[in-house]
């Protein structure tokens, strides 16, 4: 009795289970000025199919024209980001430099560089991407 119980003390107890499938990966990008709070998400190689980027300031979503041209440029699903952001002397305001950089179908690696300018949460400028340089990219 006594090596009977010795034996199943020393039986490996296995236990089968599924495991939970993760989350897709999702790249946020979090600022704060003192008075703004500034949250990308969504943006570039992690950009889920499903859904656009998300900008928020303050907890809202920021809305209108400059958004969207925005979104569009912070949705190329080959490029990288480096995203900066600076707060102004306003408490409220914040200016966000956006570098990006992505291959082409060959391998080339092109640049761009824009900005928008944020202020009481609300995007009030926004300059397009434009060609930009390796060193603009890598520059911290």
């Amino acid at each position: 009795m006594i090596l009977a119980l010795a034996v199943l003390l020393q039986t490996p107890l296995i236990i089968g289970r599924e495991p939970v499938p993760a989350s897709p990966m999702t790249h946020t990008f979090e600022a704060a000025c003192p008075g703004t709070r500034l949250r990308i998400s969504g943006h570039g190689i992690a950009r889920p199919l499903s859904r656009r980027v998300q900008i928020e300031t303050n907890g809202r979503a920021v809305g209108g024209p400059l958004t969207m041209r925005m979104a569009r440029d912070l949705s190329h699903r080959r490029a990288v980001y480096r995203l900066v952001a600076l707060c102004g002397q306003d408490d409220h305001e914040l200016q966000l430099q956006i570098y990006v950089g992505e291959t082409d179908e060959h391998g080339i690696v092109h640049y761009w560089a824009g900005s928008a300018g944020f202020l009481n949460g609300r995007l009030l400028a926004y300059r397009d991407l434009e060609p930009a340089t390796a060193e603009t990219f890598w520059f911290r």
